[in-house]
């Protein structure tokens, strides 16, 4: 089975997410490249933030990345809407090494429900953390 590994990168200098972003090895190290944009890997940037292709997509095909805000649905109840869909951020548990859901307040590890295949195709991505900083305010 071969993995499809990509990555985008949200940079607030000029407030765009890119997603054609490779791995480039220079004489210096190894460095992220996009449109306009260099960071070497590793290094810390408080301006421009690198997230990686879970290899899953949503209900709509699109695909699912560290930091989308995706609408998912009680996976017991058969109706999506009947089901009290609620927010979640996909990120990396790194001392789990996987990524799962957070709450949106960032407190509680995810949903109670398996983290699956089945759960996110039939999810909704709604935005992400750096696009859409305001849907982080709503409420559970």
């Amino acid at each position: 089975m071969k993995r499809e590994i990509k990555f985008r990168v949200f940079d607030e200098f000029t407030k765009k997410m890119y997603y054609e972003v490779e791995l480039v090895k220079k004489d210096d190290g190894y460095w992220w490249a996009w449109e306009n944009g260099l960071l070497l890997n590793g290094s810390e940037s408080t301006r421009r933030f690198v997230m990686q292709y879970i290899e899953l997509k949503d209900k709509n095909d699109k695909d699912i990345y560290e930091g989308d805000i995706v609408r998912v649905k009680n996976p017991h109840v058969r109706d999506f809407e009947d089901s009290n869909p609620t927010l979640r951020i996909i990120q990396w548990f790194e001392e789990e090494a996987r990524f799962s859901f957070y709450w949106l307040d960032g407190t509680k590890q995810g949903s109670g429900w398996s983290f699956c295949k089945n759960i996110l195709s039939d999810s909704e991505i709604i935005g992400n953390i750096y696009e859409n900083p305001k849907l982080l305010e709503a409420t559970e």
